[in-house]
């Protein structure tokens, strides 16, 4: 019986460092998943901060064209609204000088 014991305790000294071995080994694993955790969200942060500022860069990008394709529209109407009058002037003189003629007919 007291073999037995004796045999019992040297294994036991023998499995220790194993136990110790495998103890260390999973409180190392749960920290670098704690750590990568961390790192990920972290990163998830900075995506959606990198994300929104591209999106607002983009917003202002499509308001300053906006603006420009509005002066261009109001400067293409503006030369329509010209080019309509001086038209119509044209008709006008020609149908004046066409009635004078008329008339001196």
């Amino acid at each position: 019986n007291g073999l037995k014991c004796r045999t019992f305790i040297k294994k036991s000294f023998l499995l220790c460092p194993l136990f110790i071995s495998i103890i260390l080994f999973v409180i190392t694993i749960l920290y670098f998943q704690r750590e990568l955790q961390t790192v990920s969200s972290e990163l998830k942060v900075e995506i959606k901060s990198t994300i929104q500022s591209q999106l607002e860069s983009q917003d202002a990008d499509i308001e300053s064209l906006r603006q420009i394709v509005n002066k261009h529209v109001l400067q293409t109407q503006e030369l329509l609204n010209t080019t309509m009058t001086e038209v119509k002037q044209s008709i006008s003189e020609e149908t004046q000088t066409l009635d004078e003629d008329v008339k001196t007919e």
